[in-house]
């Protein structure tokens, strides 16, 4: 590889970050999450982490992965983005109280370290195996 390509891409594998979202919904519906779990797909948020040999974790409910190079203002603007959606195609629940959320997005440049469950529920899997 040339050394100015080998450059960039040291640069740009640099420049990842591991960020963890963790979003809750208040006065949820049945079937809200499935939609949320959706839309942050969407925004290549997902429910699973993956280690360094490959094998894949599930994460605790309402927890999302993401590994880019993006800032952690924009990656809380696509988890905002996410529930809108969600919240906007019913904005209050059966029993006619306001859905809301909570949001907290950190962000790690160097990895994170966990205890999780092998992954056994293939529904958290991301569709596109390009987001694992």
């Amino acid at each position: 590889m040339a050394p100015l390509v080998n450059y960039y891409l040291t640069k740009i594998k640099l420049n990842m970050a591991y960020f963890t979202i963790r979003l809750e919904l208040n006065n949820h519906d049945n079937g809200d999450y499935e939609l949320l779990h959706e839309e942050m797909e969407k925004e290549k948020m997902i429910r699973v982490v993956k280690d360094n040999t490959g094998k894949v974790y599930d994460l605790p409910t309402g927890t999302y992965n993401n590994v880019s190079n993006q800032t952690t203002q924009q990656i809380y603007d696509a988890a905002v983005s996410a529930v809108a959606r969600v919240i906007a195609k019913k904005p209050l629940n059966d029993k006619r109280e306001k859905k809301d959320y909570e949001l907290i997005v950190t962000r790690d440049p160097e990895g994170r370290k966990w205890k999780l469950n092998a992954n056994t529920d293939k529904s958290k899997l991301p569709k596109s195996s390009a987001l694992l």
